[in-house]
């Protein structure tokens, strides 16, 4: 089911990003009538987006479109009309989409479609009389069900953002993190056999710098070895971005449970949290923590994951800072040592010590996540980062607000009172004010009015951006579009998303 039979290589798609992808599955997995009307809302915006759209969106769009017609003016035989074109055509887009093109009835055996749905198709298409409104009905059901499985269900093991990144960053790294990352979940989740091709590729990565086969007990740490000095070469930081998303991610550091410990707080299975210690220590050291910690915040402010991911990624951002303070404190006892002895000072020895001191003198601070490097510690950074969470508050934020970010950032207890009472009511002041509003394509005709049908400059470049031109100082459209050849400002952002946007707000969303 793919855009065309005749396509290759990567493609513009109609959604926002992958979010709003798995927000449409989530809806149609429900099968709740309100957010299948949810769902064929946006699915309306897709097909205005792209009206070109892969078999599997278009041929639930179909099926939607029929199921929820408005039946109180129509009659039984104006209805059972409607249903039979939806269904002729749902089939004939769906079942019958393959390279090699033969009779319907061999297509739709192939694509495993019900031979009870071919033979109504069949009726539909050459008998003097439609089937019954209630075989209809259950028709389009069982074919909604069908191309659930045969698409949806398909494409989000699959489906990820694909991000325009600068020409330095280099790919080898990057592919070494995803192989790192995965080797890691296969040893962690016990599974019986480690593909072969992924051990193949580790090899075939690492041949040339150690010249000799690698056993999988060795991979773990030449991995972490060959990442920590990749990245401390100063022109790979533009990689940091890319690098970050492949592990704030639902297959990787969100693909986990939480637990309760203790003292009762909910916090990231602790096996877990401590299997990514050392990647954790590696961007630490080379100054991508933050990055880090800056895409676990844009999963909390994003409504379109669910929410047992967002509560993750908050906790996520909680125990990273609860290591950041343990680190800080360290570091503060060393600097005071080191003042009264400078010649005795063993930096290692002293924070490895120190570390065991503070786990009896702080002892809410026993057994969170360790960070090895004091040195490495920048205070700028978080700060910034406590203005970001400032600007945009949600009900996540209290998971890692008041213990963790503020107190690593030594605000007064004043400033921490009046920002948490601040936060709360900012949190509950908008909770529920949207009721899951998803804005339709009328909402878009109201927006858009007649500028649907624009001007278009002529230009030769085939490469450059269409970008709408707006005066910089009323930002009144002027109804003229051109095509952008320096497309540089629009490195980092995933496609279809300008600089000004927000990359994880939904300009079509309020959820």
């Amino acid at each position: 089911m793919s855009l065309s039979q005749k396509h290759s290589g990567k493609v513009f798609v109609p959604w926002f990003n992958s979010a709003e992808w798995r927000k449409v599955y989530q809806m149609l997995c429900s099968e709740n009538e309100r957010n299948y009307s949810q769902a064929l809302h946006i699915l309306k915006i897709w097909k205005y987006r792209t009206p070109l759209l892969s078999a599997g969106v278009e041929g639930t769009l179909i099926l939607l479109e029929a199921l929820l017609i408005e039946k109180y003016n129509l009659s039984d035989e104006q209805l059972s009309q409607i249903h039979s074109l939806s269904l002729m055509r749902f089939l004939n887009i769906c079942a019958a989409n393959s390279e090699k093109q033969g009779t319907f009835h061999k297509t739709a055996v192939k694509n495993q479609l019900p031979k009870w749905l071919i033979s109504i198709r069949h009726d539909i298409a050459h008998s003097h009389k439609l089937p019954s409104k209630a075989v209809l009905e259950l028709s389009l059901h069982n074919c909604l069900e069908w191309v659930k499985q045969k698409y949806w269900e398909v494409q989000k093991e699959i489906i990820f953002d694909y991000v325009v990144l600068g020409s330095s960053s280099n790919p080898k790294i990057i592919e070494g993190v995803k192989m790192y990352v995965k080797l890691k979940l296969n040893l962690f989740f016990h599974t019986v056999e480690i593909e072969e091709s992924l051990i193949e590729k580790i090899n075939y990565l690492m041949a040339k710098k150690y010249h000799k086969k690698i056993d999988v007990k060795d991979m773990v740490s030449l991995l972490e070895e060959n990442l920590k000095q990749s990245l401390a070469d100063p022109s790979y930081t533009s990689i940091a971005e890319k690098m970050t998303k492949i592990l704030v991610n639902t297959d990787v550091l969100l693909n986990t449970q939480t637990e309760v410990d203790s003292e009762g707080n909910e916090v990231i299975a602790r096996d877990f949290r401590d299997l990514w210690s050392p990647l954790l220590n590696i961007l630490f050291e080379n100054g991508f923590l933050f990055s880090l910690l800056n895409d676990f915040l844009e999963v909390t402010n994003n409504s379109m994951f669910e929410d047992s991911i967002c509560n993750l990624a908050s906790l996520w951002i909680k125990e990273i800072f609860q290591g950041l303070q343990k680190i800080r404190i360290v570091k503060e006892e060393i600097d005071a040592i080191a003042m009264d002895n400078v010649d005795q000072l063993d930096p290692r020895t002293s924070t490895i010590v120190l570390k065991s001191v503070i786990d009896k003198k702080y002892p809410q601070f026993k057994g969170c996540l360790e960070f090895d490097s004091p040195h490495c510690l920048t205070f700028v950074s978080a700060e910034v980062f406590q203005e970001k969470i400032l600007n945009f508050p949600n009900n996540y934020t209290l998971n890692f607000w008041k213990g963790s970010v503020l107190r690593f950032n030594k605000n007064s207890e004043n400033y921490i009172s009046d920002t948490l009472t601040l936060v709360k009511k900012l949190i509950w002041s908008t909770v529920n004010i949207t009721d899951d509003e998803v804005y339709t394509t009328e909402h878009l005709q109201e927006i858009f009015g007649n500028d649907m049908d624009m001007e278009w400059t002529d230009s030769s470049d085939t490469a450059a951006v269409i970008v709408n031109t707006a005066s910089s100082n009323d930002m009144e459209v002027t109804k003229k579009w051109t095509l952008l050849k320096d497309t540089s400002p629009y490195q980092g952002c995933p496609l279809g998303i300008l600089p000004h946007q927000k990359r994880n707000v939904n300009p079509l969303l309020t959820l």
